[in-house]
């Protein structure tokens, strides 16, 4: 059995008050520079979100599609706004029948949920005035991946000096982003 040595390669922390602040339904990979970009062949990604407080449905717990992780493959994702220069979040497409198989994550304060690279996730916004939803993440990647992140230039940070629209262009033509 082959093992990875992987290390911390972003930490970030999300408040959501009282708002329609949602996280779109999306893959973590679709955010990333690809493997293809990064020179390196995998990227194995394990992400722990820690509910600082009750995540429930009512403060926008996470969403999944169970499954959608076992292709292994990164779907299309798409800007919400007219680019992610414009505004960062990315989206996919589902079926009529994905959209049915869609299950909440409730999490109590002090659980933890984790997920790889490939499932497909996001939140709801926030319906509660009295009950703000705090999540600390941690994602662990292989130290090959972190370090050619690093090279170009890519911390996971919507301050990154990166285009965007582009960080992918180096991808073959017929790539199924």
């Amino acid at each position: 059995m082959n093992s990875i040595a992987l290390v911390i390669s972003h930490r970030q922390s999300y408040c959501n008050f009282h708002a329609d602040a949602s996280f779109p339904l999306h893959q973590d990979l679709g955010y990333w520079p690809s493997p293809e970009v990064l020179g390196v062949e995998e990227t194995s990604t394990c992400t722990f979100s820690l509910a600082v407080d009750d995540s429930m449905e009512e403060n926008g717990c996470l969403l999944y599609l169970p499954g959608s992780h076992i292709a292994k493959r990164v779907r299309p994702h798409v800007p919400l706004n007219k680019s992610r220069e414009d505004g960062h979040a990315l989206t996919i497409h589902l079926t009529d029948e994905e959209k049915d198989a869609i299950r909440l994550a409730p999490a109590r304060r002090g659980s933890v949920t984790v997920h790889d690279e490939f499932v497909i996730h996001g939140s709801n916004g926030n319906r509660c005035a009295d009950k703000q939803r705090r999540t600390y993440v941690v994602a662990f990647r292989p130290k090959k991946v972190v370090d050619a992140e690093r090279k170009i230039g890519f911390t996971h940070s919507h301050n990154d000096q990166v285009n965007w629209d582009t960080f992918n262009d180096l991808l073959p033509s017929n790539d199924n982003r």
